[in-house]
Protein backbone atom coordinates (compact mmCIF):
# COMPACT_ATOMS: atom_id res chain seq x y z
CA UNK A 1 0.00 0.00 0.00
CA UNK A 2 1.48 3.40 -0.95
CA UNK A 3 2.11 5.74 1.94
CA UNK A 4 0.18 8.95 1.44
CA UNK A 5 -1.45 11.65 3.52
CA UNK A 6 -4.81 9.87 3.78
CA UNK A 7 -3.17 6.60 4.89
CA UNK A 8 -1.21 8.40 7.61
CA UNK A 9 -4.39 10.11 8.72
CA UNK A 10 -6.11 6.72 9.03
CA UNK A 11 -3.21 5.41 11.14
CA UNK A 12 -3.46 8.46 13.41
CA UNK A 13 -7.19 7.87 13.91
CA UNK A 14 -6.53 4.20 14.73
CA UNK A 15 -4.03 5.19 17.42
CA UNK A 16 -6.47 7.72 18.86
CA UNK A 17 -9.08 4.98 19.21
CA UNK A 18 -6.55 2.98 21.29
CA UNK A 19 -5.91 5.82 23.76
CA UNK A 20 -7.91 4.20 26.56
CA UNK A 21 -5.75 1.06 26.39
CA UNK A 22 -2.35 2.81 26.26
CA UNK A 23 -0.69 3.66 29.57
CA UNK A 24 1.86 6.16 28.22
CA UNK A 25 -0.56 8.68 26.79
CA UNK A 26 2.12 11.38 26.45
CA UNK A 27 4.12 9.22 24.05
CA UNK A 28 0.95 8.33 22.18
CA UNK A 29 0.05 12.01 21.82
CA UNK A 30 3.50 12.74 20.37
CA UNK A 31 3.20 9.92 17.84
CA UNK A 32 -0.30 10.95 16.82
CA UNK A 33 0.79 14.58 16.51
CA UNK A 34 3.72 13.58 14.34
CA UNK A 35 1.44 11.54 12.04
CA UNK A 36 -1.04 14.41 11.85
CA UNK A 37 1.68 16.86 10.87
CA UNK A 38 3.19 14.51 8.32
CA UNK A 39 -0.23 13.73 6.85
CA UNK A 40 -1.09 17.43 6.56
CA UNK A 41 2.26 18.11 4.88
CA UNK A 42 1.75 15.35 2.31
CA UNK A 43 -1.78 16.58 1.58
CA UNK A 44 -0.63 20.18 1.25
CA UNK A 45 -2.65 21.33 4.27
CA UNK A 46 0.10 21.83 6.82
CA UNK A 47 0.07 25.02 8.84
CA UNK A 48 2.98 26.70 10.57
CA UNK A 49 3.23 26.66 14.33
CA UNK A 50 2.87 29.98 16.18
CA UNK A 51 6.66 30.10 16.64
CA UNK A 52 7.32 29.42 12.96
CA UNK A 53 4.73 32.00 11.91
CA UNK A 54 6.39 34.61 14.10
CA UNK A 55 9.78 33.73 12.64
CA UNK A 56 8.43 33.97 9.09
CA UNK A 57 6.87 37.38 9.84
CA UNK A 58 10.27 38.63 11.03
CA UNK A 59 11.99 37.20 7.95
CA UNK A 60 9.46 38.85 5.65
CA UNK A 61 9.86 42.20 7.41
CA UNK A 62 13.65 42.03 7.08
CA UNK A 63 13.32 40.96 3.45
CA UNK A 64 11.29 44.04 2.53
CA UNK A 65 14.25 46.19 3.57
CA UNK A 66 16.12 44.74 0.58
CA UNK A 67 13.52 45.92 -1.95
CA UNK A 68 15.01 49.40 -2.23
CA UNK A 69 17.18 48.45 -5.20
CA UNK A 70 17.97 45.56 -7.51
CA UNK A 71 21.53 45.17 -6.18
CA UNK A 72 20.41 42.68 -3.52
CA UNK A 73 18.54 40.45 -5.98
CA UNK A 74 20.58 37.34 -5.11
CA UNK A 75 20.01 37.79 -1.37
CA UNK A 76 16.28 38.45 -1.87
CA UNK A 77 15.79 35.41 -4.08
CA UNK A 78 17.66 33.08 -1.72
CA UNK A 79 15.87 34.44 1.35
CA UNK A 80 12.49 33.94 -0.31
CA UNK A 81 13.29 30.30 -1.11
CA UNK A 82 14.56 29.73 2.46
CA UNK A 83 11.23 30.95 3.82
CA UNK A 84 9.35 28.54 1.54
CA UNK A 85 11.77 25.67 2.20
CA UNK A 86 12.87 26.04 5.86
CA UNK A 87 16.13 24.41 6.87
CA UNK A 88 17.71 24.66 3.41
CA UNK A 89 20.55 26.80 2.12
CA UNK A 90 19.57 27.26 -1.52
CA UNK A 91 21.85 28.28 -4.33
CA UNK A 92 21.36 28.44 -8.05
CA UNK A 93 23.47 25.27 -8.37
CA UNK A 94 21.74 22.94 -5.90
CA UNK A 95 18.08 24.01 -5.99
CA UNK A 96 15.58 21.38 -7.02
CA UNK A 97 13.79 21.74 -10.34
CA UNK A 98 10.57 23.02 -8.76
CA UNK A 99 12.53 25.44 -6.57
CA UNK A 100 14.43 26.73 -9.60
CA UNK A 101 11.16 27.43 -11.37
CA UNK A 102 9.88 29.24 -8.30
CA UNK A 103 13.09 31.22 -8.00
CA UNK A 104 12.99 32.28 -11.65
CA UNK A 105 9.34 33.33 -11.34
CA UNK A 106 10.20 35.34 -8.23
CA UNK A 107 12.98 37.11 -10.11
CA UNK A 108 10.57 38.04 -12.91
CA UNK A 109 7.97 39.28 -10.40
CA UNK A 110 10.56 41.31 -8.53
CA UNK A 111 11.92 42.83 -11.74
CA UNK A 112 8.38 43.85 -12.71
CA UNK A 113 7.86 45.31 -9.23
CA UNK A 114 11.02 47.43 -9.55
CA UNK A 115 10.05 48.56 -13.05
CA UNK A 116 6.55 49.53 -11.86
CA UNK A 117 7.96 51.36 -8.86
CA UNK A 118 10.28 53.37 -11.11
CA UNK A 119 7.38 54.25 -13.39
CA UNK A 120 5.28 55.37 -10.42
CA UNK A 121 8.07 57.68 -9.28
CA UNK A 122 8.69 59.24 -12.69
CA UNK A 123 5.10 59.44 -14.00
CA UNK A 124 2.22 61.54 -12.67
CA UNK A 125 -0.68 59.22 -11.84
CA UNK A 126 -3.98 59.25 -10.02
CA UNK A 127 -4.19 56.18 -7.80
CA UNK A 128 -6.82 54.37 -5.79
CA UNK A 129 -6.34 51.26 -3.72
CA UNK A 130 -8.37 49.18 -1.30
CA UNK A 131 -7.96 45.97 0.65
CA UNK A 132 -10.15 43.39 2.31
CA UNK A 133 -9.53 40.29 4.43
CA UNK A 134 -11.67 37.23 3.79
CA UNK A 135 -11.47 33.96 5.78
CA UNK A 136 -11.68 30.90 3.53
CA UNK A 137 -11.18 27.50 5.13
CA UNK A 138 -8.04 27.36 7.29
CA UNK A 139 -6.62 30.61 5.90
CA UNK A 140 -7.35 34.32 6.12
CA UNK A 141 -6.86 35.83 2.67
CA UNK A 142 -5.83 39.43 2.09
CA UNK A 143 -7.17 40.84 -1.17
CA UNK A 144 -5.45 44.06 -2.22
CA UNK A 145 -6.38 45.95 -5.39
CA UNK A 146 -4.50 48.90 -6.85
CA UNK A 147 -5.92 50.91 -9.75
CA UNK A 148 -4.38 53.95 -11.42
CA UNK A 149 -4.71 56.31 -14.40
CA UNK A 150 -1.89 58.35 -15.88
CA UNK A 151 -2.57 62.07 -15.65
CA UNK A 152 -2.07 62.49 -19.41
CA UNK A 153 -5.02 60.13 -20.04
CA UNK A 154 -7.33 61.51 -17.37
CA UNK A 155 -9.41 63.69 -19.70
CA UNK A 156 -10.10 60.78 -22.07
CA UNK A 157 -11.09 58.56 -19.14
CA UNK A 158 -13.47 61.21 -17.74
CA UNK A 159 -15.08 61.68 -21.15
CA UNK A 160 -15.52 57.92 -21.55
CA UNK A 161 -17.06 57.58 -18.08
CA UNK A 162 -19.39 60.49 -18.76
CA UNK A 163 -20.54 58.87 -22.01
CA UNK A 164 -21.25 55.58 -20.23
CA UNK A 165 -23.14 57.27 -17.39
CA UNK A 166 -25.32 59.56 -19.56
CA UNK A 167 -26.04 57.27 -22.51
CA UNK A 168 -29.07 54.91 -22.45
CA UNK A 169 -28.23 52.01 -20.15
CA UNK A 170 -26.05 54.17 -17.91
CA UNK A 171 -26.90 55.13 -14.33
CA UNK A 172 -28.18 58.57 -15.46
CA UNK A 173 -29.17 57.66 -19.02
CA UNK A 174 -32.31 55.73 -18.24
CA UNK A 175 -33.05 52.04 -18.32
CA UNK A 176 -33.13 50.13 -21.57
CA UNK A 177 -36.02 47.66 -21.69
CA UNK A 178 -35.83 44.27 -23.33
CA UNK A 179 -38.01 45.48 -26.24
CA UNK A 180 -36.55 48.98 -26.51
CA UNK A 181 -34.84 50.00 -29.73
CA UNK A 182 -31.46 51.48 -29.01
CA UNK A 183 -29.80 53.36 -31.88
CA UNK A 184 -26.71 51.68 -33.28
CA UNK A 185 -24.66 54.81 -32.60
CA UNK A 186 -25.41 54.41 -28.88
CA UNK A 187 -23.93 50.92 -28.89
CA UNK A 188 -20.89 52.24 -30.75
CA UNK A 189 -20.48 55.12 -28.28
CA UNK A 190 -20.56 52.74 -25.32
CA UNK A 191 -18.19 50.31 -27.04
CA UNK A 192 -15.62 53.04 -27.66
CA UNK A 193 -15.98 54.34 -24.11
CA UNK A 194 -15.39 50.89 -22.62
CA UNK A 195 -12.36 50.45 -24.88
CA UNK A 196 -10.88 53.68 -23.50
CA UNK A 197 -11.33 52.49 -19.91
CA UNK A 198 -9.78 49.11 -20.66
CA UNK A 199 -6.81 50.77 -22.31
CA UNK A 200 -6.03 53.53 -19.81
CA UNK A 201 -7.17 52.23 -16.40
CA UNK A 202 -4.50 49.87 -15.05
CA UNK A 203 -5.36 47.45 -12.27
CA UNK A 204 -3.27 45.16 -10.10
CA UNK A 205 -4.75 42.49 -7.84
CA UNK A 206 -2.75 40.76 -5.10
CA UNK A 207 -4.10 37.84 -3.07
CA UNK A 208 -2.05 36.69 -0.06
CA UNK A 209 -2.69 34.13 2.70
CA UNK A 210 -2.27 35.65 6.16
Amino acid sequence: MPLDGDTLNDHAETLRSMAAEVSNKEALAQIVGYLDNLSATMRGKARLSNKDEALQDIQQALLTLRFKSSHDMVHVAKSAVEMLYPGTTPSTQNLKADSTTLLNQFRVDLAYLLMTRNENVTTCMLKFAWADASPQGPFDWLLWKHRYVRAQHLLQVVEALTALILSPGGSLGGEVGADAEVPIDTFETRRRANAVLIRFIVEHLCVLPL
